[in-house]
């Protein structure tokens, strides 16, 4: 079952969404469709993309655009990822071929489109690299020895095509609806006459023809070379050299997995999650669909989820990357972080569901911490820090022994709660905080945690219904227990929950009560994306693995490679209705945890150690 491929190219300065067959949420963009240097605080491109022109039509993406009439959609033969870093799509016309691949490593994205003339005549091709600026950020282009030089809200970048022979330059759709720069490359029209700025969108491209014999073949290169400033880019324009540059980003990605022993699915996902991390700000989504106020977020929850999935691959700069980056962000009077961050790293809670807490924060955060520091000898964040972080719980209220209410990971889905899955995660969390109190000798603190949770187990121990399985908890406008499942408990083990018995009976039930597709695990009943979530299968495949079921471990496992996309990346969740339709593809943790999922024997090596609880 392959999903659209749509994944995320980027390198250490360069973060971008990408996909040639589908496109994000508003379904306007093509090939490129973000493009970030450094930060999230400025999107620059809005859309990027070869655009190959043969008898008065363009192809460009999965498009077939005459001069005349609607652009036809063309599905590719055959997409893929090579060596993990390299995404790649064949697509078989008329009169040609044509390969696209698209990679990057330091500061530059590189493109390439093969073009091969299957004709028995000899053919023309216009081919073209086009990018249109994002709307209301005011863009400066001007030439420099052929090439773009383009800088947006104090961001450099150039675009570059040896060889070029024509470059255009137009304004475009401010609505998102672009069409200029088709039409330039279609018509010939509005050729380069000099620097041009604007805040509307702007459509530049350069072009070259090929003329090709019968079978005969080119690759069209292109590049966007990022740099602090014009003198930068110019240098990167000036020092140019034809040569494999696809070689470059294997081997610069090849280094950098070489520090991991996984396998080669989950280090496609891990190459998706580094390329999407700018300096720790790891986005929950790059789509478009969790976004805020239509920008990138930092989502708390997300990102120490995937701070976990770095931690037991053995990618500990970019796990403390993550840690550090949460704690530059403000917090709320009684210490608990907000749910989601803008990239300027201001609070802001409505993205899709306006949470007023989400306090199962508290869990992630310990256990991270604790692990980090049991693999490698560091303790990220201070100890006053961290235990501010631990007590915010004395300033949240509880009921029968659970901590609430709140959101939780399911974001409020029935109101604010005193969530079970929640207070297993603080569990887990709270069996961290007493390690590292502990071992810096801080026994009170221990001491203090450790009755907070048997009193939280014991409320959790009282949830568990007649039909085995533990209840998704109370929430605050009814005294009954909401009988209904929540499968997020199931991530509950990894983070450093007893396996007790009822635990283990919990997690059987939910098996047979909460399947979709076989083997695809749901969430908590709830008719936002109706089927299996991927992280949720994730959780249970972990869980099966610490209870020693290893059948049951591989079955799941293998289930969520099935539902991959074309690129190798992992979708949120599956439509209950049709199993070939995914829901947010890809979202980042769902990546994140099944990279968790194949580092288990780790993350489980951890969870079998002897701890002071």
């Amino acid at each position: 079952m392959k999903y659209p491929g749509l994944g995320y190219v980027g390198s250490e300065r360069i973060s971008a969404l990408y996909g040639l067959h589908e496109t994000i949420h508003d379904q306007k963009s093509i090939g490129i469709q973000h493009f970030f240097i450094d930060d999230y605080k400025t999107d620059l491109i809005y859309s990027g993309m070869t655009v190959v022109t043969h008898e008065d039509k363009a192809y460009f993406g999965d498009r077939v655009k005459p001069k005349a009439g609607h652009p036809d959609r063309h599905s590719p033969k055959h997409s893929s990822v090579l060596d993990h870093c390299i995404y790649t799509d064949t697509f078989c016309y008329q009169h040609f071929t044509k390969i696209d691949r698209i990679g990057a490593y330091e500061t530059l994205m590189v493109t390439e489109s093969e073009i091969k003339n299957t004709t028995h005549s000899v053919q023309a091709y216009q081919c073209s690299a086009l990018l249109i600026s994002q709307p209301n950020v005011k863009t400066f282009i001007k030439k420099y020895k052929n090439q773009f030089i383009v800088v947006g809200e104090n961001k450099w970048y150039g675009l570059i095509v040896p060889n070029n022979e024509v470059a255009r330059v137009s304004i475009d759709a401010p609505s998102g609806f672009m069409y200029h720069g088709i039409e330039d490359i279609l018509f010939k029209k509005n050729t380069y006459v000099g620097p041009i700025m604007d805040v509307n969108p702007i459509a530049f491209s350069l072009s070259k023809t090929l003329i090709l014999e019968p079978n005969e073949s080119f690759v069209f290169k292109w590049f966007i070379a990022v740099g602090d400033n014009e003198a930068e880019i110019k240098k990167q324009i000036d020092r140019y050299e034809d040569k494999q540059y696809f070689a470059e980003i294997k081997n610069y990605w090849t280094q950098w997995l070489g520090k991991s022993n996984n396998s080669k699915e989950s280090k496609t996902m891990l190459v998706a999650l580094k390329a999407a991390s700018l300096n720790g700000f790891l986005p929950a989504d790059l789509t478009g669909h969790y976004f805020t106020g239509g920008r990138v977020c930092f989502y708390v929850r997300d990102a120490l989820m995937a701070s976990r999935a770095f931690i037991y691959s053995n990618h500990s700069i970019e796990a403390k990357q993550i840690v550090d980056m949460l704690m530059l962000c403000p917090r709320k009077e009684n210490g608990e972080f907000y749910q989601r961050y803008t990239p300027d790293l201001i609070p802001d809670e409505g993205a899709n569901n306006n949470v007023f807490s989400q306090i199962d924060v508290i869990g992630y955060f310990g256990r991270v911490i604790d692990d980090f520091q049991r693999l490698y000898g560091q303790w990220i964040v201070d100890y006053p820090n961290f235990k501010m972080t631990i007590d915010t719980l004395l300033k949240i209220d509880q009921k029968d022994g659970l901590y609430g209410p709140e959101g939780g990971v399911n974001e409020g889905v029935y109101g604010p709660a005193f969530i079970t899955s929640t207070n297993m995660f603080i569990v887990g969390g709270l069996i961290g905080a007493i390690e590292y109190a502990n071992k810096t000798k801080h026994e009170a603190d221990a001491v203090r945690w450790s009755k907070w949770v048997k009193r939280i187990m014991q409320g959790i121990e009282g949830n568990f219904l007649e039909e085995k399985y533990f209840s998704y908890g109370f929430v605050d406008y009814q005294p009954e227990l909401i009988r209904r499942y929540d499968t997020p408990q199931l991530l509950a083990s990894s983070l450093g929950y007893p396996l007790n018995s009822k635990y283990k009976t919990n997690f059987y039930t939910l098996l047979k009560i909460a399947r979709y597709f076989k083997n695809g695990i749901g969430y908590s009943e709830q008719e936002y994306h109706n089927g299996p979530w991927l992280f949720n299968t994730a959780g249970a495949a972990e869980t099966a693995y610490l209870l020693g079921d290893f059948e049951t471990y591989h079955a799941l496992r293998k289930w969520m490679l099935h539902h991959r996309n074309a690129y190798g990346l992992l979708p949120e969740a599956i439509d209950a209705r049709n199993e070939k339709n995914s829901f947010i593809n890809p979202l980042m943790w769902a990546n994140a945890e099944y990279v968790v999922v194949e580092n288990v024997e780790i993350m489980a090596r951890l969870r079998n150690e002897k701890t002071h609880f």
